[in-house]
């Protein structure tokens, strides 16, 4: 296999949440070294986040912590110590990126802000993740991804027209200010090979929430028009028509769409889908019951032959037997020495020159050694005493 597309570069990381730590696993998946700065003893806190296998809950096995921290090295230092201070700074002098999560102004008070990095490293990328970035009035305020939802104005979109606005599941816009995260980090570091300087990356996670409003705020801002909540519905224009939407079946849910030419009398016997202009109402009268008495992959099937833009809602437990993500290996098995042999996610793209790099999230401090003993010279007497005082 090939060296990565970043096989030159190394990236200290400090973090813990979705957003940061994933930014760190999409440049390790793409070949960086990205060494994980842990506290001692406890390590990063998503390491007692579950689910667990077996659900015995343990530190080296954390399916959170696998998924984000694939492809990365451990090292355990206490930053609020001098001389852990120091030992990162040594390390900030031997690589080309710092991404970290910490609080506004929290590396400043260590003496490890940008600008104090910059001094000892010019070429350095700092990427700080953090809910609300560097500046504004939400800067410093307590966060969760909740929060930046309901801010953002995504929430308000989600649900039923007539219910109260929902969250989406799961971390997506954390996910999604990692990916811009790594973008930024990416572009900075290219930056820095035109003109051999480095530069502070000021994320936010509420900034590239934005991004998946889409046209929304801009729809108020020339028309005056405010889009509303439509449950599952994508709804024509006016609203009154339905475009699209997700329906009962046998087995569980399908999302079905509008049809033209016929078709949907055609796949179900029911001339009135055609003839009713899809309103709402009269359109799950006349659907459902035909739904009712078939399997979601049956109606899919015989929908897409007729060129029918449907497709099976599918439940996570079947997305591991799902042939586009087999045939994409978008699921891989890696060892663990702890855990055993555990699934993850494989690569969310594809490069044929530079492949993905698959390996296992680090135990804590497993490269202790290795970082502080035969890079920077320590000797063993050196870091024995420092782990007592706590240092690693």
């Amino acid at each position: 296999m090939s060296d990565g597309a970043l096989a030159n570069l190394r990236v200290l990381e400090i973090a813990h949440s979705p957003a940061a730590s994933y930014c760190g696993k999409l440049l390790a998946g793409c070949g960086a070294e990205v060494i994980k700065v842990e506290p001692p003893g406890v390590g990063d806190p998503v390491r007692a986040y579950p689910p667990f296998p077996g659900d015995l809950p343990h530190l080296e096995k954390s399916g959170h912590f696998f998924h984000l921290n694939t492809g990365k090295k451990s090292v355990t230092l206490d930053l609020d110590t001098p001389k852990g201070v120091t030992i990162f700074k040594e390390l900030v002098s031997r690589v080309d990126a710092v991404v970290e999560d910490t609080t506004p102004g929290v590396m400043e008070q260590r003496g490890l802000g940008p600008d104090a990095l910059a001094e000892i490293n010019s070429a350095l990328v700092v990427t700080s993740v953090t809910p609300f970035g560097q500046t504004g009035p939400y800067a410093g305020l307590k966060t969760s991804e909740l929060v930046t939802f309901a801010l953002s104005g995504y929430m308000d979109l989600c649900g039923l027209p007539d219910r109260e606005p929902n969250k989406a599941w799961g971390y997506l816009g954390e996910y999604v200010g990692g990916i811009c995260a790594a973008l930024a980090t990416m572009s900075g570091l290219a930056a820095r090979d035109q003109t051999g300087a480095g530069q502070h990356v000021d994320h936010a996670v509420m900034d590239s929430m934005l991004i998946l409003l889409g046209m929304s705020p801009f729809q108020f801002h020339y028309l005056g028009q405010l889009d509303r909540r439509n449950g599952n519905d994508s709804p024509s224009v006016d609203h009154s028509h339905r475009m699209s939407t997700m329906l009962p079946c046998r087995d569980g849910y399908v999302q079905v769409s509008k049809g033209s030419e016929g078709r949907l009398s055609r796949l179900t016997g029911e001339p009135m889908l055609e003839e009713s202009g899809h309103l709402r109402e009269e359109y799950d009268a006349a659907f459902t019951p035909w739904l009712m008495e078939h399997d979601k992959a049956e109606i899919v099937s015989r929908a897409q032959e007729m060129r029918l833009a449907f497709t099976e809602v599918s439940e996570p437990a079947e997305l591991f037997d799902d042939p586009q993500h087999e045939a994409r290996e978008m699921f891989e098995e890696i060892d663990h020495p702890v855990a055993g042999r555990i699934k993850l996610p494989g690569a969310p793209f594809k490069m044929t020159g530079t492949p993905w790099q698959s390996s296992r999230a680090p135990l804590l401090g497993e490269h202790n050694e290795a970082i502080y003993s035969k890079e920077l010279g320590y000797t063993g007497q050196e870091i024995a005493r420092m782990m007592q005082m706590g240092v690693l």
